[in-house]
């Protein structure tokens, strides 16, 4: 049995018995007009049902969201049923709540659809719980930027948009030049503040359509959409002596010299796939590490 002919069968009073359920109900008539609600739903909205009661959306609502809510409810009586959908609803004082709709329409005695009534199930703490679980899964816990697993997808993503569109981009591997030495002189703790450090240098210094993660330790790659290697080169450069200069009078001696090393490669011309482009870059950086340090390095020049 369910719900609507579970209170077509009761005695008492619809508004009466949906008072007794602690979900939050509400029923309209088939003009999207409020004809009750249970304590529940007034509770959650915060809003008495008396200035509920002859009100529609529209008169409820702010527009972005009476307007969805409208929209649900006409699909709901052209297409007689239930109805699920998850969405969010603001109450009157502002609290936003995300929430899973449960609907279903109900006849008269005639058979015809006369309103609707709806359950409204808070799933903000799911929600919640999911977009937590995401950014696990994406980011890197350190320093908030991605992480080698959703940048190497990212890369791949860029890799089949631009072979479609024979757009050529850049990948840049960055490795910080005498970390070991950070970490071994002052502790994994004081490292890992360099690592954030140099982590909101690279974002400030990059576009919003570029991309930069954390490939492992103290590596990082980025990856510039439509740039070429010398657009990459002077983006690059201008990342090295951000971090220059932002550690040139820092507190400790042995950080007042830290600088990176890079290695340039160019899709598609150096690479096409994920593993060519970042070996190829990787060999780019390795060979300004052995040849000196603090320097860029292009593919076909090493």
């Amino acid at each position: 049995m369910n719900l609507i002919e579970f209170i077509k069968e009761q005695n008492q009073p619809l508004e009466e018995l949906v008072d007794l359920l602690p979900i939050p109900i509400f029923y309209k008539d088939r003009k999207g007009v409020y004809l009750g609600c249970n304590k529940a739903f007034e509770e959650f909205i915060k809003l008495p049902r008396k200035k509920l009661v002859g009100k529609t959306v529209h008169e409820l609502f702010p527009k972005g969201k009476a307007d969805i809510y409208f929209q649900k409810d006409e699909e709901l009586f052209n297409s007689p049923g239930i109805q699920v959908y998850d969405g969010q609803v603001a109450s009157r004082e502002n609290d936003l709540y995300n929430v899973r709709f449960h609907k279903a329409t109900f006849k008269n005695d005639s058979g015809e659809i006369t309103g609707l009534i709806g359950a409204v199930f808070d799933i903000t703490k799911e929600v919640m719980q999911e977009k937590h679980l995401e950014k696990l899964a994406s980011y890197d816990e350190l320093t908030g930027i991605y992480n080698r697993r959703k940048g190497m997808l990212l890369l791949g993503n860029l890799i089949d948009q631009s072979k479609y569109g024979k757009l050529p981009f850049s990948v840049i591997m960055m490795d910080i030049d005498h970390f070991k030495k950070i970490n071994d002189t002052y502790g994994h703790s004081y490292g890992d503040e360099i690592l954030k450090v140099i982590s909101q240098i690279l974002k400030k210094n990059l576009r919003d359509q570029d991309i930069v993660f954390r490939h492992g330790g103290d590596e990082f790659i980025y990856f510039l959409p439509k740039l070429s290697r010398e657009e990459a080169f002077l983006v690059s450069e201008r990342i090295k002596m951000s971090i220059l200069k932002r550690f040139e009078n820092h507190e400790k001696k042995i950080c007042r010299d830290l600088s990176a090393s890079f290695g340039i490669a160019l899709f598609p011309h150096d690479g096409s796939n994920v593993d060519q482009l970042i070996n190829r870059a990787d060999d780019a950086m390795y060979r300004v590490k052995t040849s000196g340090r603090n320097g860029i390095g292009f593919v076909d020049t090493v």
